[in-house]
């Protein structure tokens, strides 16, 4: 699902931004990230640390967004509007999750989709750090070590 997303925001969720439109808001980019939101919210409720996971995450891809839309030839009314349409996306998938009886049993599966979400992207930001982008042993021990602890704990 992820890699869908990225396929549709050209990776702009992890930092890479290839708009070099300033005639207009390259709308596919936009949806994939705010759809990228909604379902990162959904499992929002359920866990503390999983909202604060989120919180962080949405830094990068709030400042992104801030730049691509600030660049786009629209009126500031447009620009306000599509800011507060992606801010309200986690929230509103969460809200979706708490008033849906039917959801429930999907909670377990949501929560594992976001997580590997968030895992895909950082690793990939780990890896996508290194000059070509080529293969660090040493990260992915770092990695490894990284889980084992958190296991542990």
């Amino acid at each position: 699902f992820q890699i869908f997303l990225e396929y549709l925001s050209e990776g702009a969720e992890h930092g890479h931004s290839s708009s070099n439109s300033k005639v207009k808001l390259p709308w596919v980019l936009f949806f994939s990230l705010c759809l990228h939101a909604f379902v990162e919210g959904i499992p929002m409720g359920t866990e503390e640390a999983l909202v604060w996971g989120i919180f962080i995450h949405k830094i990068p891809i709030g400042m992104v967004l801030f730049l691509m839309i600030s660049q786009v030839r629209i009126s500031i009314l447009m620009k306000i509007l599509c800011l507060l349409l992606f801010a309200t996306m986690s929230p509103a998938g969460s809200f979706i999750l708490a008033n849906s009886d039917g959801l429930d049993s999907w909670k377990n599966i949501l929560i594992a989709i976001v997580i590997g979400m968030l895992l895909h992207i950082a690793t990939t930001i780990l890896f996508e750090s290194n000059k070509d982008h080529v293969f660090n042993i040493k990260k992915l021990v770092i990695i490894s070590l990284g889980f084992e602890i958190s296991y542990i704990l």
